[in-house]
């Protein structure tokens, strides 16, 4: 599978709604953009560039017709843009993207010092496990510690697949990356031009700092990919009408691997995933770290409605296994079919020993 990396800037402050319905609330909050959203902007920005006829393909998925089938029954060129999955995005600096610290980490309270979770060969006294045969986490430093927050570099992420931890100076607070535009405002009427009495909203909007932004990717094979623009390109990205510019890269990040260790292979989540559990169905892990969940929902603009609720597990989940992994991950994501081509799920590869 070849990729195209893509360097995605802001223009202005951006706009993402939260996983909450839709509804008449006089608060907005944005969020950070998730895997759904990019796709949606990049598929959009290429069908419109090769001719795409949207109120046929909205008409056609009414209808039943899958995405890939609605786009075939168009061109040629169109139906090569429905072969390619997209990745992404994730929050990045000029050396590279950064991703959500792995939920095995843990630092030292009042201290600098980061330590790891494993899994306990013996088990614990008492221990309940939520199915047969997993084991707890564990680190046998007595030090009390607290979850790591943040976001790792590629080359920390390296250390922690090899079997190691990183520095405390590897972590990125968000707040380095990040903030919020807070505003507030008043409804001005369309008849009357004049402010609504008593509707008073605020907005909260993301702001990336200096030298920050986002980074993604297109996987297909070389046809497929012969169907994005060689040149950069302004897109609408989020909501508020904001927009970025995407600039396809020399060559995409080179995302770390390590092998697996005696057969037990460990997988870290690097994009939510709506696998409709902690876990995908069809895998059987012996230990798992999972930090929470992401609320899942959107507008769905071919069937012209709001999507369904859903809940992802969030990135910086790490599973572990007693053997390598086969047959589940689909462009390297744990999702399959269009959760997979949108970029949900997607996970680097390492290896574990016990604690």
């Amino acid at each position: 599978m070849l990729r195209i990396g893509l360097r995605i800037e802001p223009l202005d402050t951006l706009f993402f709604r939260d996983g909450r319905p839709f509804d008449g609330t006089p608060r907005a909050i944005s969020g950070l953009p998730l895997p759904q959203t990019l796709a949606g902007a990049l598929r959009t920005w290429l069908l419109r560039e090769k001719g795409c006829d949207f109120a046929r393909l909205a008409a056609d998925v009414k209808a039943g017709r899958t995405f890939a089938e609605a786009l075939s029954s168009q061109s040629d060129e169109l139906q090569r843009i429905a072969r390619l999955s997209v990745r992404g995005p994730w929050l990045c600096r000029p050396d590279g993207p950064l991703v959500p610290a792995p939920a095995i980490l843990r630092q030292v309270k009042r201290s600098d010092e980061i330590v790891r979770l494993a899994p306990l060969k013996d088990g614990l006294p008492g221990w309940q496990a939520l199915y047969p045969g997993m084991l707890p986490l564990w680190c046998k430093d007595r030090k009390p510690t607290e979850p790591v927050n943040g976001y790792l570099a590629l080359d920390g992420l390296a250390r922690v697949i090899e079997g190691g931890t990183p520095a405390s100076t590897d972590i990125v607070d968000a707040s380095e990356l990040y903030d919020f535009d807070r505003r507030t405002g008043i409804v001005v009427g369309a008849a009357t031009q004049t402010a609504e009495e008593g509707q008073i909203y605020g907005v909260s909007l993301l702001a990336l700092r200096q030298d920050v932004s986002f980074y993604g990717e297109i996987a297909g094979d070389k046809e497929a990919l012969q169907q994005v623009p060689a040149a950069a390109g302004v897109i609408p990205f989020g909501g508020e009408g904001r927009r970025v510019q995407v600039t396809p890269m020399d060559k995409p990040c080179a995302w770390p691997s390590a092998t697996a260790k005696d057969g037990r292979s460990m997988l870290v989540l690097t994009a939510p995933a709506p696998f409709g559990g902690w876990k995908p169905h069809e895998f059987a892990p012996v230990a798992a770290a999972v930090p929470g969940h992401v609320a899942v929902s959107g507008w769905d603009l071919a069937r012209g409605g709001p999507k369904p609720n859903r809940f992802a597990v969030a990135a910086g989940s790490v599973y572990f296994f007693q053997q390598p992994v086969e047959g589940g991950p689909v462009c390297g994501s744990l999702c399959d079919g269009e959760d997979a081509a949108v970029g949900w799920g997607t996970y680097v590869e390492g290896g574990w020993n016990y604690a």
